[in-house]
């Protein structure tokens, strides 16, 4: 969970794709604006290959 500056919050999920087609992304990570147990309304997608500079 991170916090930002002025004061919200989000939780990121980040995934690493381990085999299967190497064209892919090798990283996807999803933000998540809403904490449970509030639904999921607002959301971010990131994909790249450097993990780093998701977001």
């Amino acid at each position: 969970m991170l916090t930002y500056e002025a004061g919200n919050q989000v939780v990121r999920y980040s995934f690493k794709r381990v085999d299967g087609d190497q064209a892919a992304p090798k990283f996807v990570q999803f933000s998540d604006h809403r904490i449970y147990p509030t639904p999921s309304a607002h959301f971010h997608m990131y994909l790249g290959n450097d993990i780093r500079k998701l977001s």
